[in-house]
């Protein structure tokens, strides 16, 4: 008799995984991704995945860096020439070079717009071109062999520190100054990456000579007032991977120096009109001089938007308190105005503690004027047998009260 028995389990196993493996296959058809082998059963890697993305457009045109003209071959270290110096979030250095970069581009063509380059003047004639000169014109912009003539990135060996070149006429003081106002007038920054950010104007080798001699430059230009009056300044350093020099050896160079120009200039740490920056970094020393520290939060733009919109928000949340509050005339004045219960009760008591101090013969006088009671008392005379109306009134000889139904009343006597 032949054997019927089943198949096996490894046999089910195999037909299982091939199954698994074709439709993978399937899966990724016709969408430029190869689906790749599966595992194998020993664990080994399976195989290789399908084609990478192009680098290409669908044009054959070549995808460019956007920040490809901003980048030198080689490219230059850090604190080499007069720039900025930013400190950024953790593993964010390159997000923070773009949106930097382009950030300072808005400033400079507003600040510096003689320095923009010939492809953007020359873009108000592209419509006068024909379509092969216009794609000349488009390819010979984005050759990346032409390089920004204002700003230059540089290599970047620290975690969370990032150093960009400002190349002349371009100040670095301007250009962050620029920076630290709009955050403050308008409450926001489009700064996501970006934390402190430094302008440096100075740059020279990390020994005391060099630093004197780079400092008295730096101090005469940042220290310069048309009265030539009295300055307080005080000093921050900061040093990154280097033993070059000594903290307090750096501050007492550039603290003489500054003496040296105007003896009257004073050390105010926590009030200071001038406050110079020295940043240390492996054998380089820069150094730049900014105005109110405090004020723009030690030069964090992140830190300025928030506490302006935390402003912002105290200042809108007190004003309709002021404009519900109203003066204490214009409460009594104002029939609409609603005032507490106990404040009519404590001017009626007033009133009428102020009437009982009067003559009793002003007390109808002064209740007919506030509209509360008309008296019947005066010069008409009361005929014989007449209720007197007026409860308030006082008695004469001529008068006598009675209880009728248990009321009193006030009759006119006889004439007796």
């Amino acid at each position: 008799m032949p054997d019927q028995t089943g198949p096996s389990t490894g046999d089910k196993r195999k037909s299982s995984e091939n199954t698994a493996q074709k439709h993978k296959f399937y899966k990724y058809q016709g969408q430029k991704r190869g689906g790749g082998g599966g595992r194998g059963r020993g664990g080994g890697r399976g195989g290789r995945d399908g084609p990478r993305p192009s680098r290409q457009h669908e044009d054959g045109r070549p995808k460019l860096n956007p920040l490809g003209k901003y980048r030198a071959s080689p490219m230059p270290e850090m604190f080499t020439s007069p720039g900025i110096c930013v400190t950024t979030v953790m593993h964010k250095e390159r997000s923070a070079e773009a949106e930097l970069i382009e950030y300072l581009e808005t400033i400079a063509d507003e600040l510096y717009p003689e320095t923009s380059d010939s492809d953007v003047k020359q873009e108000e004639d592209a419509d006068e071109l024909d379509f092969e000169a216009q794609l000349k014109k488009d390819l010979e912009s984005m050759d990346q062999s032409k390089k920004s003539t204002r700003f230059q990135l540089c290599s970047h060996d620290v975690i969370c520190v990032i150093y960009i070149n400002v190349l002349p006429p371009l100040s670095p003081y301007k250009l962050v100054r620029h920076i630290m106002e709009q955050a403050e007038s308008s409450a926001r920054t489009g700064l996501k990456w970006c934390k402190r950010i430094i302008p440096v104007t100075g740059i020279a080798g990390a020994t005391i000579k060099q630093l004197s001699e780079m400092s008295s430059k730096v101090v005469e230009e940042g220290f310069k007032t048309e009265d030539n009056r009295s300055l307080k300044f005080a000093i921050d350093t900061n040093t990154r991977q280097s033993d070059r020099l000594d903290r307090m050896d750096m501050i007492h160079t550039v603290a003489a120096e500054i003496t040296n120009i105007n003896i009257e200039h004073k050390v105010d740490l926590k009030n200071p009109d001038k406050t110079v920056l020295i940043e240390l970094y492996k054998n380089s020393v820069g150094m730049g001089i900014v105005e109110d520290y405090e004020r723009f939060k030690k030069y964090n733009p992140g830190s300025i938007a928030l506490a302006a919109s935390q402003s912002k928000s105290r200042s809108t949340q007190s004003e309709p308190s002021r404009s519900t509050a109203q003066p204490e005339e214009e409460t009594r004045s104002s029939p609409s105005s609603k005032t507490p219960k106990h404040v009519y009760r404590q001017r009626r008591a007033e009133a009428i503690g102020a009437l009982s101090k009067d003559d009793p013969s002003d007390i109808n006088q002064k209740e007919e004027e506030e509209g509360e009671v008309e008296t019947t008392q005066g010069e008409e005379k009361a005929e014989i047998g007449q209720i007197l109306e007026d409860p308030k009134g006082d008695l004469g000889e001529e008068w006598e009260e009675t209880i009728v139904d248990g009321k009193v009343e006030r009759v006119r006597k006889d004439g007796q």
